[in-house]
């Protein structure tokens, strides 16, 4: 006896309350699917891999000595050449130079590079919650004699022996990198983002379990669960747990997949071209997650109908 003369059999009220909770389950299937594709999307966004090209390409890149750590709006009284002039003046003014010198000079040298890269590396250590970040006596050493030359060229001063270990012992003696962990981005982290107890510090951290391996292997387990629960709901029958399931899945693979389509063109067209490649690289490592969920909620709602046609006896 088929499962659908089964089915017949059953009192109304059983056969409502199992057709409610398939679409109950559904529904469910609908937020579960979400959130596993939403957390997978945030995970690669927040992977190493895409920090690194955030932080190196768009944050910096080609911009390092524009940008801006301090509040208010972007000026050239506000860039971080300022910030470090701030912290070295008096040491700075030994050799002559002038917050306008040392300016010009960060555009001509290679410090600029530097610190593009340091910059870069030290907002890595805040979102990931580290301090791997560290400026030795060595790196400034290799600077002092790569951009020898200029200084002395620009400032009419000789940069001998003696001048390069008192800047090389300056930084030894007074710790930067741990300086600027401490006084810089330890503060950032501690700063209040006005609701409730929470900082930028909290919220990282929330954000780094939230989208933990754990979480998603949880995610999984839910996804699976339901779907079991389905097939049961569904009285075993594997056709309408196909389509039950498929119909979630594909209307989460379009919901998301189809707003990073346009949003590829969009930003395509609206980015200036420096920054255009980067994001779009960023956008497009989300469009397999996307189309994974789109063809597999495709294929599995197509195969539930026609697995529900065949044990109808239509197909």
């Amino acid at each position: 006896m088929s499962n659908k003369t089964s089915e017949k059999k059953l009192p109304l009220f059983l056969r409502i309350l199992l057709a409610f909770t398939r679409v109950l389950l559904a529904l469910l299937l609908v937020v579960s699917f979400l959130a596993t594709a939403v957390v997978l999307d945030l995970q690669i966004l927040t992977s190493p891999n895409a920090v690194d090209k955030l932080t190196d390409e768009l944050l910096f890149t080609p911009v390092a000595s524009h940008i801006h750590l301090s509040e208010g709006p972007a000026s050239a009284e506000n860039p971080v050449t300022d910030l470090i002039f701030d912290y070295v003046e008096d040491q700075l003014a030994d050799i002559g130079m002038t917050r306008e010198d040392f300016n010009t000079f960060m555009e001509e040298s290679t410090i600029s590079d530097f610190l593009a890269d340091k910059s870069a590396s030290y907002v890595k250590d805040l979102i990931n919650g580290t301090e791997n970040t560290t400026i030795t006596p060595e790196e400034i050493g290799q600077l002092i004699d790569e951009n020898k030359a200029l200084i002395e060229k620009t400032f009419n001063v000789t940069i001998d022996d003696q001048a390069k270990q008192e800047v090389l012992d300056f930084v030894e003696e007074n710790n930067v990198s741990d300086f600027v962990h401490k006084e810089v981005f330890a503060p950032m982290r501690e700063q209040s983002l006005g609701v409730g107890d929470y900082t930028i510090g909290t919220i990282l951290e929330s954000l780094r379990t939230l989208f933990s391996p754990t979480t998603l292997i949880i995610l999984f387990v839910v996804d699976a669960l339901l779907v079991a629960a389905l097939f049961f709901a569904s009285r075993m029958r594997l056709g309408s747990t196909l389509l039950y399931a498929g119909i979630p899945a594909l209307l989460v693979g379009a919901t998301l997949a189809i707003p990073t389509f346009f949003a590829q063109e969009l930003l395509g067209t609206l980015l200036p071209p420096a920054l255009t490649a980067p994001v779009l690289q960023l956008v497009g490592l989300l469009s397999p997650i996307h189309l994974t969920f789109l063809i597999a909620g495709a294929v599995a709602t197509v195969a539930g109908i026609v697995l529900k046609c065949v044990f109808r006896g239509r197909l």
